[in-house]
Formats: structure tokens, sequence, C-alpha cells
């Protein structure tokens, strides 16, 4: 997403590994099954995972990526229906408790400059 690396990034990565820890097995929400890692698509399809557990992508990307990364927001935007985003919010109590799903969301924010700081996270535990 050209996004800074910083500790947002970590943060990031830290949601990402906890939903993995929640869901187990083999699970991740970043690795696409429809092209391999060496594919050229890639990468747009790990933009696609993004949008439809997280978006939308904040408005700020335009910003700060690259035009073809804003041209494959904008085409990610119109392919993928608003229904069938954000199911990390959807997941239902027996899967994910509404405590642990807040959390998760806090940490899973797509704009990398809201997202909080490590301490602000463990304020809530």
């Amino acid at each position: 997403m050209e996004t800074p690396w910083n500790t947002a990034t970590d943060i990031w990565s830290f949601g990402a590994i906890l939903i993995s820890l929640i869901y187990g097995g083999n699970f991740n929400l970043f690795r696409p099954r429809s092209v391999a890692y060496d594919h050229e698509e890639y990468g747009l399809e790990v933009l696609k995972q993004q949008f439809r557990y997280f978006g939308p992508f904040p408005d700020k990307d335009e910003e700060i990526a690259r035009p073809e990364t804003v041209m494959a927001i904008l085409y990610l935007m119109q392919e993928i229906a608003q229904a069938q985003t954000t199911p990390c919010q959807q997941t239902i109590e027996r899967e994910v408790r509404r405590i642990d799903k807040e959390f998760i969301g806090r940490i899973m924010i797509m704009d990398w400059m809201d997202r909080p700081t490590a301490k602000e996270l463990l304020d809530d535990v």
C-alpha cells in the first residue's frame, strides 16, 4: 500500500497474527488462494483481501500511493460490492467474543495514521 513502515505497520501485523491464532490451522487473511505468490496479480489479490475484510481504503491513500496503486484501489472499490466488505465486523459471538472483535477491529484500521499505538492497546487490556 506504499504506506510508511513504522510501528503502525507492526500493530497491523500483530492484528493479522492474532486473527490467524484465533482461527488456527493454516489460516492467513492475506494469502490469496486464487494466485501463487510469484503471480503478477498477487499484490492485487492481497489488496482485495484487505478491502474485503477491513475496507474501505482511506481517502488519504490517494495522496501517498503511486498512480497504479490508486487505480488498483479504485478498481477494487468498484469490483467488490460494499455488502461483501468488512466480514470481520460480521463475525458472530460464537466465533469471536465481542470484546475481542472490537480490540482486533481497532488494530486493523486501514488508515495507519488512525491505528492505536501499543500503549493505547495495552490500556485496553
